[in-house]
């Protein structure tokens, strides 16, 4: 897995549960956050074929000082 870099979700999916951030490319194309279930394989809120790629989050501000 490649951190800080999108991720094709059709090669690989995370490896932990979490929120991600995703695109779709439907509508005109969306970059949204998501929740990802690893035991069940699947995104919470979106079908899998709904997104194309997925990042990790960057640290929240206050872990940046």
């Amino acid at each position: 897995m490649t951190y800080n870099a999108w991720n094709n979700y059709e090669n690989t999916s995370p490896d932990i549960d979490g929120e991600y951030l995703v695109y779709t490319p439907y509508d005109g194309g969306h970059t949204l956050i998501a929740t990802y279930d690893a035991d069940l394989g699947e995104w919470l809120e979106y079908s899998d074929d709904e997104i194309t790629h997925w990042m990790e989050l960057p640290p929240e501000p206050d872990a940046l000082v």
